[in-house]
């Protein structure tokens, strides 16, 4: 069995050499942009989905927040008409309520980082994004494939830098 894998890694490095040899950088560059730009708008598509979550998240932890509170106020209250067994109840649900409310807090600190993240990772995109379009722009007028018959370029007539006159032929 092992003769059969070397044959076939064999087979495809000789595959793989053609293929290089047989490939055009600028189609290769083309097809590298429009892989960037899809990279681009698949992180577009995950911002957006993050921004979502971020405002899920402080929505929830608001609504925690105010829960938390009204229990800290009922036990306030309770303490102020001599019910400690309410007060201890309404504490016990403030500090059922407290462990929720720090896990989405760390949730929002994690959306955040991700969001910058991905923030930076866009930027990165878009900088190699303009390279890579640069250089296929490049490569065409290198190639002339944006002159028209009206755009040639003419060479700019040389002059002589001897003077007029001084006998070399």
């Amino acid at each position: 069995m092992g003769a059969f894998s070397r044959i076939r890694y064999v087979i495809a490095a000789n595959v793989n050499s053609l293929i290089e040899k047989a490939e055009d950088p600028e189609k290769l560059l083309r097809a590298l942009i429009r892989e960037m730009e899809d990279a681009g708008e698949d992180a577009r598509l995950a911002s957006a989905d993050l921004l979502g979550e971020q405002q899920h998240l402080e929505r929830l932890e608001r609504q925690l927040a105010e829960e938390s509170a009204h229990w800290q106020r009922r036990a306030e209250n309770a303490v102020t008409q001599n019910r400690d067994d309410l007060a201890r109840t309404a504490l016990k649900a403030r500090t059922e309520i407290e462990a929720p409310h720090e896990v989405v807090v760390q949730d929002q600190k994690l959306v955040a980082e991700r969001i910058e993240q991905t923030e930076q990772d866009v930027m990165t995109l878009k900088s190699k994004l303009a390279d890579a379009k640069l250089n296929v722009i490049k490569s065409w007028i290198e190639g002339g494939l944006l002159e028209n018959a009206g755009s040639k370029a003419k060479a700019k007539p040389t002059t002589s830098l001897t003077p007029a006159g001084s006998g070399t032929t």
